[in-house]
């Protein structure tokens, strides 16, 4: 579960990914730079919650427990993503915000 150096596959992959979500969302509507901005963030705050997610998980010296509490986190932090989404669409409606809503598909899935 150590961090690796990318490679230039799993570069491209990203680079993909990134043109694919930020497409996605100018296709919703969001001007150009803003779409930018969001996968900028987006992909910031998903490497620094893998990364805590793997730290924290790496302090176990059985490598069993650590794929395990890998999975239960993750699973967790799906739960906690959920609720945030849901509290984020409160939020917005209260201060007059508009929500866009939109499935961003990654290599033909729903991610």
């Amino acid at each position: 579960m150590n961090a690796q150096e990318p490679t230039a596959e799993s570069r491209r992959a990203e680079r993909e990914m990134r043109a694919a979500v930020r497409e996605q969302l100018v296709a919703m509507g969001v001007p150009g730079n803003t779409a930018v901005e969001i996968v900028d963030l987006a992909f910031h705050a998903t490497d620094k919650a893998m990364d805590a997610l793997v730290a924290a998980t790496e302090v176990s010296q059985d490598s069993r427990v650590r794929m395990n509490a890998l999975l239960v986190a993750t699973s967790l932090v799906d739960i906690r993503m959920k609720q945030a989404r849901d509290s984020a669409s409160e939020i917005a409606g209260a201060l007059g915000c508009q929500m866009m809503h939109g499935t961003i598909r990654v290599g033909g899935q729903p991610s």
